[in-house]
């Protein structure tokens, strides 16, 4: 069993344990690849790799 993630419209949505070869009864809308690191509920990915949708946040000065 590996990790996999599962995207829809580049936002990794859920991430499962699959063998990658039994049935996984997807939406045809969704793709499922290999979970790679980066891969997190949340984050993009954009085609070649996982990239976190955490935004810094900067104070600002009064």
């Amino acid at each position: 069993m590996a990790r996999y993630a599962v995207i829809e419209n580049s936002i990794v949505i859920n991430l499962i344990e699959w063998d990658g070869e039994s049935k996984y009864d997807a939406q045809s809308a969704v793709q499922v690849i290999p979970a790679a690191d980066g891969a997190d509920i949340g984050s993009i990915y954009n085609g070649t790799g996982f990239v976190s949708k955490m935004v810094d946040v900067v104070e600002k000065e009064e």
